[in-house]
């Protein structure tokens, strides 16, 4: 049985990687192990995912995958004091221009 661990991924592929780590819910190790993947390859992937998401700044929404019920809240901080609370079944173009007025504020 060959037990090298994948420690090459591509950008698309490394990225993914990390939305399945952290979609599964597992601890990194554990992830890694089952999924034959080098622990230290995940950790660069989740800085280079970090990163991304920290210099996203064209107001565009990123993925969230909501686990739980259906009447699921979603809590949202902006500018690190406004709080919004939205519901998952909310319009999200109106949570949308509410988060645009709210970041032009300041």
């Amino acid at each position: 049985m060959d037990t090298k661990k994948n420690c090459t991924f591509n950008r698309d592929t490394g990225l993914e990687l990390v939305k399945s780590f952290y979609a599964s819910g597992q601890k990194p190790k554990i992830f890694c192990d089952s999924n034959n993947i080098a622990y230290h390859v995940l950790q660069y992937w989740k800085q280079v995912y970090k990163n991304d998401i920290q210099h996203n700044t064209d107001g565009n929404f990123l993925p969230v995958k909501l686990i739980g019920n259906k009447n699921t809240i979603i809590k949202v901080v902006v500018n690190g004091n406004i709080k919004i609370e939205v519901e998952q079944n909310s319009d999200l173009h109106l949570f949308k221009q509410v988060v645009n007025v709210c970041r032009s504020c300041g």
